[in-house]
């Protein structure tokens, strides 16, 4: 393991899962570790992180599949510059009947679940993620 590696290792943050890295992924979360590292030595590493989640799921959103691979032409696409749209709670419409409600609170906990393990938060996911990009 690099010193940046071991340094980066001791501070907390919140990294995507590297289980569900494709090679796009890799490439993009690999990028950005120098641009971490540097937040590190100046205290900025948690608004660099998260910056770097907001942008990871602008190039690879929770909609797509799991080992989604974007052409370079769709990740050139992509402006970064876009705030990310929040995916709310559905509230019930007047006109909507329980069943169909109940149907996008599914939908709306499946989003959850699949944002949050694309995110992993845990301790040996976010080791797991370091020894990978560094």
């Amino acid at each position: 393991m690099s010193v940046n590696a071991k340094l980066i290792s001791t501070h907390s943050c919140i990294m995507v899962n590297p289980g569900s890295f494709g090679k796009a992924q890799y490439k993009f979360l690999a990028s950005e570790g120098e641009r971490y590292s540097q937040g590190i030595k100046d205290g900025t590493e948690k608004d660099i992180m998260k910056d770097i989640i907001r942008r990871y799921f602008l190039y690879f959103p929770v909609e797509k599949p799991e080992r989604y691979e974007p052409s370079e032409d769709e990740m050139k696409a992509v402006d970064t510059n876009t705030i990310s749209p929040e995916v709310e709670f559905p509230e019930l419409r007047d006109d909507e009947c329980t069943s169909a409600y109940e149907q996008r609170v599914k939908q709306y906990e499946a989003y959850q679940k699949t944002f949050i393990y694309r995110r992993g938060v845990s301790s040996l996911q976010k080791q797991k993620t370091l020894d990978i990009m560094y």
